[in-house]
């Protein structure tokens, strides 16, 4: 095991070097471009960067020149009190509501748990339990309220789900490339009397207070339940290694260690996924995993824990807003939980020291005034020689000239993009339209 020094070590020298970048990324925001390559823009302001720190190590007054301006406010928690109070309110999940929610999360995971085990035992092989529940979306970001639903990822063994027979049936193979499998061997989302799917609707026949809507070809395919009036939508991750293992705890935060530790977990996860044999039919399961990776990274990572609460009502100040301008649909082109995520990161990353009502405020300001579409990065983005290896996995990483209308797509609008690879454009959906009305509500809000 990694000694507490290392681990300590590590976190220090991972967060001094993002915080330089982030300030290049701030400076690179901040001037006006076209048609730039962004990797030789970040290779520019690195240079300028170094000159600057050596200025500032040279100024006669042995002051730091600061090369992003902070205001002065103080989360004293004196000027934002009464905010706190009200969003403590609005986001307050009182313990009947716990109990509902709680007592969903261990009904579905009841049902996984069966449907797995005769899913292993149906491919000749031991069930060993060998599966993960991650309980991801509001509920790790602090941000649900008692009407919102459970986002809940099943990590699920590979054995299971992709056997032999499964890599040599000819139809598997045909469709690998559009990242399916057959209908005979789709465990999950299959027609089969056996399937995930099959297997909850009949359940969904017997009980009043279920309903059940499988989305299988979305870009995130995922099964809607509703139980007893918790609304839950359910994703499948199948992991890539052919050995039964077992990840722990994905969610839990409540060390350094144990945060870094999960985060190597997950970027071994991914690794595995995108090299394995059967890469191109996991390309789900990197977006599924990815898409987790974002909050769980972003929060509990890149944020320092002293910071982590005046985080949370940042993000639930800025979803109270969007949802209460109506502008908080991903799927018609506005606003999502994970876009609000990586904006309110992004400004709190800058201003380290502001208090609630100062953050809000910058938050309207800057992203009112953003030079769109400029991408919003809260890490650099991997240079393309690093991902040449990855081609082949029919998961292409965002890149800059996505923001170049082609082939009858308009380009990027509201590029806001997700860390590490496979970085992704989460605000994709928002075109001109929607992006004109997010930024003139925006500015109202000034």
């Amino acid at each position: 095991m990694l000694d507490q020094q290392f681990m300590d070590n590590t976190l220090r020298n991972e967060m001094d070097r993002f915080n330089s970048e982030n300030k290049l990324i701030t400076k690179v925001s901040n001037e006006k471009w076209k048609n730039f390559n962004l990797y030789e823009i970040l290779n520019q302001f690195y240079n300028e960067f170094e000159g600057d720190e050596r200025a500032n190590k040279n100024n006669n007054n042995g002051e730091k020149k600061e090369i992003i301006k902070i205001d002065n406010g103080k989360d004293d928690g004196n000027d934002d009190g009464e905010l706190r109070e009200y969003l403590d309110k609005i986001y307050y999940l009182d313990d009947d509501v716990k109990a509902k929610r709680n007592e969903a999360i261990q009904w579905i995971e009841k049902q996984v748990k069966m449907w797995l085990n005769k899913q292993c035992s149906s491919v000749g092989i031991k069930y060993q339990a060998d599966y993960s529940m991650i309980v991801g979306g509001s509920s790790l970001l602090e941000t649900a309220t008692a009407d919102s639903d459970l986002d809940i990822i099943f990590l699920l063994p590979n054995r299971c789900l992709i056997p032999n027979v499964v890599k040599e049936c000819n139809e598997c193979k045909a469709n690998f490339n559009s990242g399916r499998f057959c209908q005979e061997h789709d465990f999950i989302f299959g027609e089969g009397v056996d399937t995930f799917n099959s297997t909850i609707k009949l359940l969904e026949n017997d009980m009043e207070d279920l309903k059940v809507n499988s989305i299988p070809y979305g870009r995130v395919p995922l099964i809607e339940i509703e139980y007893k009036n918790i609304e839950i939508d359910i994703m499948f991750a199948i992991n890539a290694s052919k050995i039964n293992t077992s990840y722990g705890d994905l969610t839990n935060y409540t060390s350094r260690k144990i945060i870094l530790d999960n985060l190597r977990k997950i970027d071994m996860l991914i690794e595995e996924m995108v090299n394995a044999d059967e890469r191109k039919v996991l390309t789900k399961s990197v977006i599924i995993l990815a898409g987790y990776r974002i909050a769980y990274r972003l929060k509990y990572f890149l944020i320092d824990d002293g910071r982590r609460p005046i985080f949370t009502n940042l993000l639930r100040t800025i979803k109270l807003w969007a949802k209460k301008n109506e502008i908080y649909s991903n799927m018609f082109g506005y606003l999502s939980g994970t876009i609000l995520t990586i904006m309110c990161s992004k400004i709190i990353l800058i201003y380290t020291s502001e208090n609630l009502l100062v953050l809000i405020k910058k938050f309207f300001f800057t992203f009112a005034n953003w030079d769109w579409p400029m991408p919003v990065l809260v890490e650099p983005l991997n240079p393309k020689q690093q991902l040449n290896s990855k081609e082949d996995i029919n998961l292409r990483p965002w890149e800059i000239t996505d923001i170049d209308p082609s082939n009858g797509h308009e380009g990027d609008q509201m590029p806001v993009i997700s860390p590490l690879y496979p970085e992704q454009n989460t605000a994709y959906n928002v075109n001109l339209n929607t992006r004109k009305l997010i930024t003139k509500i925006m500015k109202e809000g000034l």
